[in-house]
């Protein structure tokens, strides 16, 4: 959740427009007003963050050690009728690609210590600035499937549409490892 914080793809959410004649802290915004939220102002607000530019994944956990998932703060796919189609797809891809990649390797900073900068670059929309890492396989892993078409991640739609994931897994168990 910090890193759709923080490395937010889009800066502007896709245009909203309002449906009645509303105030909003104590200006008037009458109906059919077109509204674009600031994506980055949200997630970036020192009133709402304690020290917003901080990776800080702790911040999304309660003290309880429950993931916090109800934030009218953290819109990193936009909120309402218009939010982002593709989320669930999202939060899949990176979950599987994220515990793939952190299963085989061991991601460090680069020889000359210097961590990456948070800030991004801007363009049509955000991405990361150039940085260096050191990737160091993880011993004694087994190989992965050798597949024609990669990456696996993507493909998952291309399974037959009759099966659940389960069933998928269940007879397709040498290419998820």
């Amino acid at each position: 959740m910090e890193t759709l914080r923080l490395g937010n793809v889009a800066e502007v959410a896709i245009p909203h427009y309002t449906l009645s004649d509303t105030t909003l802290t104590g200006y008037r915004v009458p109906k059919d007003t077109v509204v674009m939220i600031n994506l980055m102002a949200v997630h970036l607000d020192p009133s709402l963050w304690e020290n917003p530019n901080s990776f800080d994944p702790r911040r999304h956990i309660d003290s309880d050690g429950q993931l916090i998932t109800n934030s009218g703060s953290f819109l990193p796919f936009s909120a309402g009728r218009r939010v982002c189609a593709g989320e669930a797809l999202a939060k899949v891809e990176l979950f599987l690609f994220l515990s793939w990649m952190l299963h085989r390797f061991t991601f460090l900073p680069s020889e000359d210590g210097n961590l990456p900068d948070l800030k991004g670059e801007n363009g049509f929309t955000r991405f990361p600035a150039a940085y260096k890492i050191r990737v160091e396989k993880r011993p004694n892993m087994p190989p992965g499937p050798r597949l024609t078409s990669l990456p696996f991640i993507g493909n998952l739609m291309s399974f037959d549409s009759g099966e659940s994931f389960g069933e998928i897994t269940a007879s397709h168990p040498w290419e998820l490892m």
